[in-house]
C-alpha cells in the first residue's frame, strides 16, 4: 500500500521522494498525516483532547511546512503487512511466510516496487525525476539498504540523487 502525492510546484520535473516511516512495522501514514503531508491530525482530532469532538472524528488542518512543496512523495507501507498493506501466502515460491522479512529482503521489495513504479502504469512519466531515498527510525536500515540495491543496478533504472536519514 502506498500514498502518492504530486508535488504542489512542478510534478513534472520536481523530484521524487520515497517515505519510509521505521519501526520496523511503523505505517508511513504516520509520515503523511503527522510529520511531512500536506495535511496534519490536529489536536481536535484526538478524542480525549479539551478541544476534541465527542464524536472523535478526524479533523485535517493545512500542514504549512509539507516536503510536497518541492518534490512528489511516495509514502510507502513496508515491508509488507504494515499499515494497510498485505501478504499474500499464494504468492511467494518457497511457500514461507511472506510476511517474515529481513532487512535485506524489504529491500529487494521495495526495489522491486519502485521499478514497476516508474515503469508501468500513471507513474512511469516520472522515470526521469530524480529520486530520493527518505525516512526515519528503523529506515536508517531500510535506506542505505534499498540505495545499495538500486547503486548497483547495472540497468541504472532508477535516477538516486540522495539519501536523507533523521531520527
Amino acid at each position: 500500500h502506498y500514498v502518492f502525492i504530486y508535488s504542489e510546484r512542478a510534478p513534472a520535473t520536481d523530484p521524487v521522494m520515497l517515505w519510509l516511516n521505521g519501526g520496523p512495522g511503523s505505517s508511513s501514514l504516520k509520515g503523511v498525516f503527522s510529520q511531512l503531508g500536506p495535511y496534519s491530525l490536529n489536536d481536535a482530532s484526538y478524542g480525549s483532547s479539551t478541544a476534541g469532538p465527542a464524536d472523535g472524528g478526524l479533523r485535517l488542518a493545512r500542514n504549512n511546512a509539507t516536503w510536497n512543496q518541492f518534490a512528489n512523495v511516495l509514502y510507502l507501507e513496508q515491508p509488507a503487512g504494515v499499515g494497510f498493506s498485505y501478504c499474500n501466502m499464494s504468492l511467494h515460491q518457497s511457500g514461507e511466510d511472506n510476511c517474515d522479512h529481513s532487512d535485506a529482503s524489504a529491500a529487494e521489495d521495495n526495489f522491486a516496487l519502485l521499478q514497476a513504479f516508474f515503469d508501468k502504469g500513471a507513474f512511469d512519466e516520472f522515470r526521469s525525476n530524480e529520486l530520493y531515498l527518505c525516512g526515519v527510525s528503523y529506515a536508517g536500515i531500510y535506506v542505505p539498504t534499498l540505495a545499495g540495491l538500486i547503486i548497483g543496478d547495472p540497468e541504472k533504472r532508477l535516477k538516486l540523487a540522495g539519501i536523507a536519514l533523521g531520527n
